[in-house]
């Protein structure tokens, strides 16, 4: 009976830290939109407050898991990797969702390749784009 339960934790460990590696942690730390002059300009959601929130990215499926307008799957939607990133590359995920003739389309990218701990991300939604950093998860 204790070489059963050791063996259940063993396998418990080992399944979520292979399925945890798979994932990225991230933190937005800025939000831009593009201004009426056509730059870049630092400015929040009036709607949606994401600086300082979190959320998750799955390097395999590419599903983002947080806030609402951070989420890029629906039962018929689902996001596609572009690229896993690697020591040499980025992640890459896109999503594009056509809902009659409107076109909407959210992407990821991860700096894997960084040496740092800390991944340097940005992520554009429509109008709006965030920006910060993601850890191995």
């Amino acid at each position: 009976m204790k070489k059963i339960l050791i063996s259940i934790i063993f396998t418990i460990l080992i399944t979520t830290s292979v399925y945890c590696s798979d994932s990225y942690k991230c933190v937005v730390k800025e939000t831009y939109t593009i201004s009426e002059q056509g730059i870049w300009e630092q400015k929040e959601n009036k709607n949606l407050n994401l600086t300082g929130k979190e959320f998750v990215v799955n390097r395999t499926t590419g599903y983002i898991s947080g806030p609402l307008r951070l989420k890029n799957y629906t039962f018929d939607v689902k996001p596609k990797v572009l690229h896993k990133g690697s020591n040499e590359n980025s992640l890459k995920v896109i999503t594009i969702d056509t809902n009659g003739s409107i076109v909407y389309v959210q992407y990821l990218y991860v700096q894997s390749f960084n040496t740092t701990k800390e991944k340097p991300f940005y992520f554009v939604d429509g109008n709006w784009s965030y920006c910060g950093t993601c850890f191995e998860f």
